[in-house]
């Protein structure tokens, strides 16, 4: 009869941690999701972005004209190695 009383309060004190434990890991999720959000990383980042954000509008010409300095030499490379696979 004592073990199946210690078996019984077993059970109900891991019930009681597994609720516990989920309602902690909650916590600390949204705990770390508010960190993140505020972390040196993230802030840097915003920072990053705003600036770059802001040259593109002042000058988007740059901007337009690496992207299609990249694209032509893809396009160059993509070609040679094409017609190299044909010879």
């Amino acid at each position: 009869m004592a073990d199946k009383t210690a078996t019984i309060e077993t059970v109900e004190d891991h019930g009681d941690l597994g609720n516990e434990t989920t309602a902690g890991l909650r916590a600390r999720i949204e705990h770390l999701k508010t960190a993140l959000a505020e972390s040196r990383v993230a802030q840097t980042c915003k920072e990053v972005s705003s600036k770059v954000d802001e040259s593109v509008r002042e000058r988007p010409y740059r901007y337009i004209a690496g992207a299609a300095a990249v694209g032509v030499l893809a396009g160059l490379v993509a070609g040679l190695l094409i017609a190299r696979k044909r010879d």
